[in-house]
């Protein structure tokens, strides 16, 4: 018999093709139904599950009710989590705080990369050696400009 065992520090030493999410002790799938699914794959393959010393038996109503339970606390924890995250993105949005990357190059340099392109006094793999950027940032920093010309007409 295959035994899933979750040691101390979080990890599980059998794994299968799902990929299992580990933390304090408890395997944490996506949601309830993917727990069920996931104990269904481990249990047809002949596993079982252990937690700390205890043994869990898939067809004992006892073993069905703690893995039920331990999944929905998974679960819960899993929403709480997503729920404060996406409450603290919107107040930072809201205070102006939430950017994302700063810009490799600032406005003045921009502008100045912008007159160069659009002179032909160099190419895009020049002009990324110049500003010390990637040709990609040129050619990204070139279509913004154009989006924003074709915008404001």
């Amino acid at each position: 018999m295959v035994v899933v065992a979750v040691t101390p520090r979080g990890e599980a030493t059998f794994r299968l093709r799902a990929r299992l999410h580990v933390r304090r002790g408890v395997v944490q799938p996506g949601s309830l139904p993917d727990a069920r699914d996931l104990v269904g794959q481990v249990y047809d393959k002949g596993a079982a599950l252990q937690l700390g010393s205890s043994l869990q038996d898939p067809e004992d109503p006892v073993g069905k009710f703690l893995f039920n339970a331990l999944a929905m606390v998974a679960e819960f924890e899993s929403d709480l989590n997503r729920q404060r995250t996406m409450e603290g993105l919107a107040i930072a949005r809201a205070q102006g705080r939430l950017n994302g990357k700063p810009p490799k190059l600032n406005e003045r340099r921009t502008k100045k990369l912008l007159q160069d392109y659009e002179a032909g006094a160099a190419t895009v793999g020049q002009l990324a050696e110049d500003y010390n950027v990637s040709r990609a940032t040129v050619y990204r920093t070139i279509k913004r400009a154009k989006a924003q010309g074709e915008g404001s007409r």
